[in-house]
């Protein structure tokens, strides 16, 4: 066999082990997703794109409840500022105030 076969037969190997080599990884890969998928009770792809969905639904939720108690922290801010420029001072009716404008 010439030396230019051999590198091309050397190299044939190679890559035919390669192949292999990532096929086996790949039927790992399977067979451990398919185990887990087992042990969280999914049976397939549309399982796992509904806890993908309800997880984009709980980050939403969780960034709503984040402004929703900075706001609540910022109108507590406010009615302690407002109760300190009114402590010790007597305060008109409102709607006196209204009537007499």
């Amino acid at each position: 066999m010439s030396q230019r076969k051999l590198i091309e037969q050397n190299n044939l190997n190679h890559y035919e082990n390669q192949l292999e080599t990532y096929n086996n990884d790949l039927e790992l890969n399977e067979q451990s997703i398919e185990m887990e998928m087992s042990r969280l009770n999914l049976t397939d792809d549309n399982d796992i794109n509904e806890i993908i969905a309800w997880r984009g639904e709980q980050e939403e939720l969780e960034q709503k409840r984040d402004t929703y108690k900075k706001r609540y922290h910022e109108f507590e801010m406010e009615i302690a500022r407002l109760e300190s420029l009114t402590k010790d001072k007597e305060l008109l009716d409102s709607d006196k105030l209204k009537d007499e404008y």
